[in-house]
């Protein structure tokens, strides 16, 4: 087991690796690293920042140091547990998540300017799968440049298979990382078993608002997208979340990505793919509406349409759960 290193901000935060998955060193079932911190005047399942490592684990070694603390945890590792890796493609070096050991593959690809935590937790440890997600390059901790081709993300995506050692995998893209996925699925149909697309379509113009806002008044777009991108009903608060997120990636960034979408056209081509495609929208999406998904539906043979009632275009975030249980659902059919 390589040895795993964690650089925390200026605040407490939630340990990743805490969960039922460890033993203390007197080998009692703990339940929760929380326990282990409290007892030692922290907070539950929190180290103090700067901490560096804050885990420390030796190959071959199934016990774990935390700097300053006497002994040792003797760990457990469930299947379950969340690797954060990287993977070296020719473009960049692709950050990524893997949660899950056996079961059928899913790479999860976010869309314009997000990163891996678009997808919720429900999702990302989507039991009895190997759940990859992926930061694009350029996006999150990915290095690189962004793109401003569809096709070009399409053979990082592929790159990263390679990376990982996946022959095939079940791509589950959202808005423009549904565009990246049917582009792999016509131009490497041979690595792709099965699609979800989310919120997306076969062409994905982009309104001059935000393509040409982005470099001028890229505070207003933030705005703006968050008016545009949720659900009548979903919190404020998780609204604000979002447009938070949105602001962390560079600007260029993300007119690259706008750009990409704007040339995307598809529609000549798409009822070529020939896996089994789940498609899902909410009924009050208004930057990919479901018209965009009925079409897909039309076009691909083997495609299924689910509408969420109430939902907007960030539909996987605005109903975790119940999206989670969608794909499950639909993976145990094939």
């Amino acid at each position: 087991m390589r040895v795993i290193w964690y650089r925390w901000s200026a605040r407490w935060k939630q340990a990743p690796w805490s969960g039922p998955f460890w033993r203390d060193e007197r080998g009692e079932r703990a339940g929760d690293l929380a326990r282990w911190g409290a007892a030692r005047g922290r907070p539950p399942g929190l180290h103090r920042a700067g901490q560096r490592p804050v885990l420390r684990l030796s190959r071959g070694s199934p016990t774990a140091r935390i700097p300053g603390e006497p002994g040792s945890v003797s760990l457990t590792l469930s299947p379950r547990r969340m690797e954060m890796p990287f993977v070296e493609t020719p473009h960049a070096r692709m950050f990524y998540t893997v949660s899950g050991r056996q079961g059928k593959a899913l790479m999860l690809i976010h869309g314009a300017g997000g990163n891996h935590l678009h997808w919720p937790a429900p999702l990302r440890r989507l039991p009895g799968t190997r759940v990859y997600a992926i930061d694009l390059p350029g996006h999150g901790r990915s290095s690189g440049p962004g793109r401003t081709a569809i096709e070009d993300y399409a053979a990082d995506v592929v790159g990263f298979l390679d990376g990982v050692g996946l022959d095939r995998a079940i791509l589950v893209g959202h808005s423009m990382g549904g565009a990246i996925a049917q582009t792999v699925a016509l131009r490497y149909p041979e690595r792709v078993a099965g699609l979800v697309l989310v919120g997306t379509g076969a062409r994905l113009r982009v309104s001059p608002l935000l393509l040409d806002g982005i470099l001028q008044n890229f505070q207003g777009v933030l705005e703006l997208m968050a008016d545009w991108a949720w659900g009548p009903g979903t919190p404020s608060e998780r609204v604000e979340r979002g447009r938070r997120m949105m602001a962390r990636v560079d600007p260029q960034v993300l007119w690259g990505d706008f750009a990409a979408c704007d040339r995307f056209d598809i529609r000549d081509q798409v009822g070529q793919i020939g896996v089994p495609t789940l498609i899902i929208t909410g009924s009050e999406d208004r930057m990919t509406p479901p018209k965009f998904a009925r079409w897909l539906e039309e076009q691909i043979p083997q495609a299924r349409l689910v509408l969420v009632e109430g939902a907007g275009h960030m539909v996987m975030l605005e109903k975790p759960e119940g999206i989670a249980a969608l794909v499950r659902e639909w993976l145990e059919a094939l």
